[in-house]
Parts: structure tokens; C-alpha cells; sequence
């Protein structure tokens, strides 16, 4: 359907059923989520970065294609105009040699008849809501006119020129995007004059040319992507195949070093291959779950703080009740003891939250923290050998919140879980990383 003409005065406004998503890394604008749905979930991970803080350069220089480079682009720019309502942008390399301004002149929703077949669009039936797997309606499309400029045309154009001065002279400013490469711009540049044809304008040289953007499928991904693992025993990211477990299938690692010594000191010897344990004859159907018994959660030998980040208040174990009242009145956070475990929701399921201890190593040695909110009913340490957490530790490190201490480079991660009451134990159920929670 390449006669299809784009007007944005006979489209509707981009008016998706959800403004806001709740992704793995918590809240994103639709308009982000429509450009993040283009890239395969596996190839996602080079986006995040080696520390979870975002891509830098280097790394998509290394790791992601021309295209993905573009999107990532196109990612930011909808965070600005999405969130912060800019208009003007340059898109340019890092030694500013090439560039493309760009203003955004309208944001429309795609007409029915475009729905993936067109130029590559992200189809509408993968662009959903990523809890409820429901279709978020038609796609975006940004309305654009693009100029693109080289360093080797002695300065900026008349054309150039005029374009930084009303965008400085209406107080916005311009939003300047570092592209990977100089290729990755343009590549842009290619997508710009290719999208000039679904608004029915030819290029003009040296002229503001009219044309769109849209959230494009990506299919090709690097290989070097698309088989990149994780050492569950040295966190080391390792780009091809991994030596696999014989036994469980379920723990990967960087080499057979790794491998025997987890086996031997890291504790996958005491949980390979064991299935959790059902308590009674609950059937808990098709979903992955385990269970730990309450009594035998109990916290870690000397004092351990964990912090109520809703309330600033802290809660200490290891403590006696003096040393905990003499240091509540040196003043500083609050310091509580840990509640006594009950449970407050019968059959019905509830949320909870698993935070693994940081550490250097990658299946942690040390117990897991578990508790639920947003107020505390019960706080609970699951010792590491509990059947079923190294499967749990590998799909936090794909779909978990990390965190890293920039001093020491410690890592750990954390997600939240369906979880419910079996007598005196709790029942874990991992078949998937729920949205984070305000508590």
C-alpha cells in the first residue's frame, strides 16, 4: 500500500487507552513504549547498559545495529516531546560532523489502513499494554520537517541558522541528541527521505524537507545480541554460547571454571534439579512458584537495616531493645524491629517483594529478602539453597529492577511477585515480574 498519503489534519490525535505503562523498569509514556516495542525483548538488554543506567555509545557502537542506534535516538527525542514538550531537536555525532534538525510539527495516531505493512511500522497487535498483553490502539506517528547539515559546508546554513534562532527565540531552546555514529545519522537521514513519500513531498536540497517518523519493526538484530547470557556464578555478560548445566538446564556459565566452582561453594549443588515443595494437595496449576516456611526465614546473623522507602524509616534486626531505643534518640530515621510474621489476606493472593543481597559473585550465597506492603505484615529471609531460586535469579536479571554500587560494584536485584498463604509458609509464584510497587 505505497500510494497511502498521510495528512495530519484528516488524522486523530495519538490518544492511546494507556498515557502511561508499566514496563520492567517501571512507568513509560506510551509514546517511548511504542519505540521500545520495536526491538526484540532479548536484544533490549543493550539499551539497559553494563549497569542498568542506560547505553552508552560505545556500547551501541558495539552491540546494536544502524537501525537500533536510530531508535534509541528516536526513544530519547519522545521522552522530550512526550514529557517535557519540545518541538526542536539535533540529532548529531559525537565530533558533530553531521546532523539533522528536526521539528516535531504534530503527533497523530496511524489511520486503520496502516497497521505494519506500509514501511515496516511496528504492527498495532504488538504495540500492548506489557501487564495485560492488551493491544494499546493504533500506533503513533510524528509529523516532522528535517534539515540535514554537514561540517564540511563551512558552518551552518541560512536555513540552519534560522531554525536556532526561533527556537532560542521562543525561550525552548533545541535538544541536542548524540547519535552513536556517524552512520547512525545517517541512517536517519535515509528513514526521513523514505518517509517523505507517505506525505507525498520530494526532496529539496539545502530546504526544510516535510516527512515523518514512526516506530519501525526491528528484525535484524546483532548475533552477538541475540546470544548474550549472563555467568549465574561471575555476573560476567558473555556474548555466544554458554555452558549449560547437563542436569537442570537452567544455570549458564562464562566457562567450566565457573561452573565447578559454583557447583562446589556457590550452592548449586543443593538446589540443581530439585523441585519445590507443595505443601498439602494445592493445586497451583501451570504457574512457576515456591515455597519457603516462615519459621525458617528467619533474618541473618548480626544486625541487618532494611529502609521503608515510603516512610524514610528503617528496619533493624539484630538489635535489642535498648541498643534500638538509644539510637532512635541520637535522632536520624526511625528504627523499628521487624514485624511479627501473620497473615493478613486468607486464600487470596498479595504482593510481595524479592531483593536478592549485593554481591560480586551471581547466584547470591547469602538469604533473600521477602517482605510484602505497602504496610508490613511479615519480613522474611529465604535461605539460598530453597529450591527454585536460581530460575527466579535469572528472570530478574532479565526482567528485575538492578541495582549497582558505584564504589564497589556491587550487584543485586529485586522484583515483585504474586504470592500467597499455604498454612505457615508463602508461596512464591515467578511466572512473571510484576510492575514495581509504591512501596
Amino acid at each position: 500500500m505505497t500510494d497511502l498519503h498521510l495528512d495530519p489534519s484528516s488524522l486523530r490525535p495519538f490518544e492511546p487507552r494507556k498515557r502511561v505503562v508499566q514496563c520492567s523498569n517501571g512507568p513509560m509514556n506510551a509514546l517511548m513504549w511504542a519505540f521500545t516495542s520495536c526491538v526484540q525483548g532479548p536484544a533490549r538488554m543493550v539499551f539497559a547498559g553494563s549497569r542498568g543506567g542506560g547505553a552508552d555509545n560505545a556500547s551501541l557502537r558495539a552491540n546494536a545495529t544502524r537501525a537500533m542506534q536510530w531508535n534509541y535516538s528516536l526513544f530519547h527525542l519522545a521522552h522530550h516531546y512526550y514529557e517535557e514538550n519540545h518541538r526542536k531537536f539535533c540529532v548529531t555525532d559525537e565530533d558533530q560532523s553531521v546532523a539533522i534538525l528536526l521539528e516535531v510539527t504534530s503527533l497523530r495516531a496511524a489511520p486503520e489502513d496502516m497497521d505494519g505493512g506500509v514501511s515496516g511500522e511496528l504492527p498495532r497487535s504488538e504495540f500492548i499494554d506489557p501487564l495485560t498483553n492488551e493491544t494499546l490502539g493504533p500506533i503513533p506517528i510524528l509529523f516532522v520537517r528535517y534539515l540535514y547539515e554537514t561540517r564540511s559546508n563551512g558552518g551552518p546554513s541560512k536555513q540552519a541558522s534560522k531554525f536556532i534562532q526561533s527556537a532560542l527565540g521562543a525561550g525552548g531552546g533545541i535538544v541536542t541528541i548524540k547519535a552513536a555514529s556517524i552512520e547512525e545519522v545517517d541512517f536517519g537521514l535515509v528513514e526521513l527521505q523514505r518517509g517523505q513519500s507517505l506525505v507525498g513531498k520530494s526532496t529539496k536540497a539545502g530546504k526544510f524537507n516535510e516527512s515523518v517518523l514512526l516506530p519501525k519493526k526491528i528484525n535484524k538484530t546483532k548475533s552477538i545480541i541475540d546470544k548474550t547470557y549472563i555467568c549465574v556464578a561471575c555476573s560476567k555478560t558473555v556474548h555466544g554460547r554458554l555452558q549449560q548445566c547437563s542436569r537442570c538446564k537452567v544455570a549458564y556459565y562464562c566457562g567450566r571454571d565457573c561452573q565447578v566452582r559454583h557447583w562446589k561453594y556457590g550452592g548449586h549443588k543443593d538446589v540443581c534439579c530439585k523441585v519445590p515443595k507443595v505443601v498439602g494437595n494445592k493445586d497451583t496449576g501451570p504457574r512457576k512458584s515456591f515455597v519457603f516456611d516462615i519459621e525458617d526465614a528467619k533474618p541473618p546473623s548480626g544486625m541487618t537495616i532494611a529502609v521503608n522507602y515510603r516512610s524514610g524509616n528503617m528496619i533493624a534486626t539484630g538489635l535489642d531493645r535498648h541498643t534500638r531505643s538509644k539510637l532512635n534518640k541520637e535522632g536520624g530515621p526511625k528504627l523499628s524491629k521487624p514485624p511479627t510474621p501473620r497473615n493478613n489476606y486468607g486464600d487470596k493472593e498479595f504482593i510481595v517483594k524479592l531483593q536478592t543481597p549485593a554481591g560480586q559473585l551471581g547466584l547470591p550465597t547469602m538469604p533473600w529478602m521477602c517482605y510484602d506492603g505497602p504496610k508490613r505484615s511479615f519480613e522474611a529471609y529465604i535461605p539460598m539453597n530453597t529450591a527454585g531460586l536460581p530460575e527466579v535469579y535469572a528472570l530478574l536479571q532479565r526482567d528485575g529492577v538492578k541495582g549497582c554500587n558505584p564504589e564497589n560494584g556491587l550487584i543485586g536485584y529485586k522484583g515483585y511477585f504474586n504470592a500467597k498463604w499455604e498454612g505457615s509458609w508463602v508461596r512464591i509464584f515467578y511466572d512473571r515480574v510484576i510492575s514495581p510497587q509504591a512501596w
